[in-house]
């Protein structure tokens, strides 16, 4: 195994590589190195445990190892909860249609070509953890927007005075307990 160069954020995505062969693992190393931490493999038997155990943001696995498919090691990763978040980009010699398809279906987000062309590789990778890294601040976005509606609830129902909310049409969106007391009614009668 290897170790590429870190990039210096608050967290740097991990990138694993798994092919049989040295030569193109060394390529795609060298074309993804300064995007994160580099770890690979050539034994494909390896690949499940590693993924499991690194939580990897990206994966660049080949399609044909020697005994091994690529495109039913993905899918095991996919049927996985602890790997089914890695977003796998497939590498293959081949220009078969058919196998980008079943490659793609299989749950595998990107299809790359050999010869490697490193500077498309390291732009598809780049584009990739760009996209997890904006699902994950969404997320935690949605996360704090919950907790501080939450939070506005919860002070509106404490109040003493009645409260009722309605959007811009003025349709009723909220009545806070004392409001319900006083036009008796719930809130899942007067909302809407």
């Amino acid at each position: 195994m290897s170790m590429g160069h870190q990039e210096s954020s608050s967290r740097v995505p991990n990138i694993v590589i798994i092919d049989d062969d040295i030569t193109s693992v060394l390529v795609l190393e060298a074309a993804v190195q300064e995007l994160g931490k580099v770890t690979y493999t050539t034994n494909p038997a390896e690949a499940l445990n590693l993924i499991e155990t690194l939580q990897p943001d990206v994966v660049l696995m080949d399609i044909e190892m020697g005994d091994y498919n690529g495109v039913e090691l993905c899918k095991q990763l996919k049927n996985n909860p602890q790997t089914a978040k890695a977003a796998v980009i497939f590498v293959t010699a081949h220009d078969n249609p058919d196998l980008e398809y079943f490659s793609l279906d299989s749950g595998g987000i990107d299809f790359i070509t050999k010869p490697i062309n490193r500077k498309i590789c390291k732009l598809r990778v780049a584009n990739q953890l760009a996209l997890r890294k904006y699902s994950e601040e969404l997320e935690s976005a949605k996360e704090a927007l919950f907790s501080e509606k939450e939070h506005f609830k919860a002070t509106l129902n404490s109040i003493g005075d009645g409260v009722i909310a309605t959007d811009a049409k003025g349709i009723v969106t909220f009545l806070n307990p004392i409001a319900q007391h006083m036009v008796g009614m719930t809130e899942a009668e007067a909302v809407g």
